[in-house]
């Protein structure tokens, strides 16, 4: 059964007509005879009209498809061993659609999209054959760039499926959401069924790329199942095992990976001495706890030792010396910002809370951002999924039992780069009383903050309150 849409996009025709194609390939190879119901009619989704199809092909199907009956008739063909291949849109989602109605219909797709880079949204990128020896990238060239929509995710599907093929985001912008792994092709077996998804093909004239059709021939002749192919995910049980200790050359307070996978860290530094035995049960005691904090870079591919142990430390040139600050990812840069702080400007006391923001990444190192409206000493950050940062709570000035700071800010990368305050999310309750003359109940407890699973735009906090007989918990 070949379901296609036509209001959503025009490179339908071609797309039907590339799987009519391909379709007749195969049945010719397989000695088949190739039937084929073409439709754009949900009402073809009965149990008796599937129960003789071999492959369901979706062809730019987009918005709400099926009824509850339609949605069950689906469902059992694939649980029971039927075939699905998809075609670009019919991974997207913006507005009400399948995927948000239908969970198995999500789970079957394999992931959605809700937006891609613009202006234009149809530009040039690099695809990358994750799996050259897997039957299902047979034919296919180790990588090739070409033109179309790169779909970003609300959740990235690697840890689900078979990834087949991967988009290269550096290679058509810097607002790429996957960051380093980001599948565009991809199989998966459901129970007895078998699915294969890409989300290229935006272009009608994509349909008679050599590359397309053969990745399409390989997908159909999975989901036909003609073709046998492992599309299982990846393993989510490997046994790993612990490292032997590896010298720092700093106190880290904060540790986060950059886009290219090596380790950044910030810290107290040396005292310039030399301890000869940095592991035993006293510690390194040439690294001294103080405000004279550095940023260390560590290729975990290069092996650290007290010889190089030094040569990742690069000096902190912002106006914020770091100390007590948070950091987050800012995926949108692929960078690590570092936000708030100990105020290093003037003679201001090392524990007055600091407005600074730095932002770091591999390539240009650390740099300063635009200031949050309020110092911030311990705060949180939460990288929502759009790529906004949210900034909450911390203590505005002498450190421990400092006032609180009672208003979030939020930081939107599409919106150029300052601070704009969340003043409906105020709360002297969440964030202590901000220096009223009451007892702040913020102290250095700063919230612990996370997107609600599912929800993926809600922020939770949690704070501790120290009471004469012991210690409670607020929300």
């Amino acid at each position: 059964m070949l379901f296609y849409k036509t209001q959503f996009h025009a490179s339908h025709v071609q797309a039907r007509q590339a799987v009519r194609d391909l379709a007749q390939e195969l049945a010719t190879e397989h000695e088949q005879v190739l039937e084929i119901e073409e439709t754009d009619d949900a009402a073809a989704f009965t149990e008796e009209n599937l129960a003789d199809k071999d492959v369901l092909v979706f062809a730019q199907t987009g918005g709400v498809l099926f009824n509850d009956a339609q949605r069950a008739a689906l469902e059992d063909y694939i649980r029971g061993g039927g075939g699905f291949m998809g075609l670009h849109y019919t991974g997207w989602s913006v507005g009400q659609s399948e995927h948000d109605v239908n969970p198995f219909y999500l789970e079957l797709v394999g992931a959605m999209s809700e937006g891609h880079p613009e202006n234009p949204g149809v530009r040039s990128g690099r695809v990358v054959n994750t799996d050259p020896s897997h039957p299902l990238t047979a034919n296919l060239p180790a990588d090739i760039t070409r033109n179309d929509e790169w779909y970003d995710w609300t959740f990235n599907p690697a840890g689900n499926v078979r990834t087949l093929l991967e988009t290269d985001e550096s290679s058509y912008s810097s607002l790429g959401r996957q960051g380093t792994t980001h599948p565009i092709t991809w199989c998966q077996q459901i129970d007895s069924g078998r699915s294969w998804y890409t989300a290229l093909g935006h272009e009608g004239s994509a349909y008679a790329e050599p590359f397309m059709r053969t990745q399409m021939r390989n997908g159909l002749a999975y989901s036909a199942g003609l073709v046998d192919a492992d599309c299982t995910p990846p393993a989510k049980d490997e046994q790993g095992e612990w490292s032997g200790v590896t010298p720092w050359p700093l106190m880290p307070i904060n540790m986060a990976l950059t886009s290219d996978g090596k380790v950044q860290s910030f810290g107290s530094v040396s005292t310039g001495c030399n301890d000869s035995t940095p592991f035993d049960f006293s510690g390194d005691g040439c690294i001294s706890q103080g405000g004279q904090t550095e940023i260390d870079v560590w290729d975990p591919s290069e092996e650290r030792t007290l010889d190089n142990l030094y040569d990742g430390v690069i000096a902190n040139t912002t106006y914020t010396d770091l100390f007590c600050s948070m950091q987050v990812q800012n995926p949108h840069r692929k960078s690590i910002m570092t936000v708030g702080g100990d105020d290093s400007l003037g003679a201001n006391a090392p524990n007055d809370a600091a407005i600074g923001v730095t932002n770091y990444t591999t390539n240009t190192g650390i740099t300063d951002e635009a200031p949050m409206h309020f110092p911030r000493w311990y705060p949180t950050g939460t990288t929502l999924p759009d790529g906004r940062i949210v900034v909450q709570g911390g203590s505005s000035k002498g450190g421990p039992g400092g006032p609180g700071v009672i208003t979030p800010e939020v930081y939107n990368p599409d919106e150029g780069s300052g601070w704009k305050l969340l003043t409906g999310a105020t709360s002297q309750d969440a964030y202590g009383d901000g220096g009223n003359g009451q007892p702040d109940e913020n102290r250095w407890w700063y919230p612990r903050a996370f997107v609600v699973p599912g929800k993926g735009h809600r922020l939770q906090h949690q704070r501790h309150r120290d009471v004469r007989a012991g210690h409670r918990r607020r929300g």
